[in-house]
Order: C-alpha cells, then structure tokens, then sequence
C-alpha cells in the first residue's frame, strides 16, 4: 500500500472514532486549532503547531521547547545524550503529521491531545 494512502487510512481511523484530527501540514492549521475542543487548547499544542508551522527547527525541538512552555525544566531534562536519543532520531524522520484531540468521556472530563506521525523508514529502499 502507498504511504500516502497509508497515511490518508490512518487519519480515516481517528476520525471514524470521534477523534478530531488537524494535519500538520494543513494551511489554516493554527486558526483550526482553537474550534477542536470547548476550551483553549493546551499552551504546549498550540506552541507545538506554532513552531512546527515555523519550520526553522528540527522535529525534536519543536517537541522540546513546547513542552518547556509548560515546565522549563524539560529543556535542560532532555538533552540529546539521554535515552531518549532513539526517539529523537525518529522524530528526524517525520513524513506527515497531525495533532489529535479526543472528545471528553465517562473516563476523562476533559479533551486530552496526543501527536500522529508517519515515519520514514531508516533504509531508503523500504521508503
């Protein structure tokens, strides 16, 4: 199956599930970003969306400085030599992606946020 159809499937999933879903890529991304849940979306998602639409810092950065929005100490917590380095080496790889918001339910009063990513497979032959 093509990646893009892949990707397109995924994104069909989540919304079959009433999960709203806004593609990163999305032009009028950041002005959607406010009408997916009652309240304001979380400092850290639209810092995330913010820098992302920027696109002058890598994946990883983007990941780190918003999440510091919210507790700065993560800037200096998640330095590249950690353990976290197979993760910041598949954020490199990021193809196409989307921020998620799933609706409140009988578990969770409130929306919760979550990324999609697709990622680019480490050998350019299996891309």
């Amino acid at each position: 199956m093509q990646k893009e159809s892949l990707w397109q499937q995924t994104i069909q999933e989540y919304r079959g599930r009433n999960v709203q879903l806004l593609a990163l890529e999305d032009d009028d991304a950041e002005t959607r970003l406010s009408s997916f849940a009652q309240d304001t979306p979380p400092v850290p998602i639209e810092t995330f969306l913010h820098l992302w639409k920027q696109g002058s810092i890598d994946p990883w950065q983007v990941l780190v400085q918003s999440a510091a929005r919210l507790n700065p100490e993560v800037a200096e917590e998640l330095t590249p030599a950690m353990l976290l380095e197979p993760f910041r080496s598949l954020l490199t790889r990021v193809e196409q992606g989307a921020i998620l918001c799933w609706p409140p339910n009988q578990w969770s009063a409130f929306p919760r946020w979550g990324y999609l990513f697709q990622i680019a497979s480490p050998d350019p032959a299996r891309s």
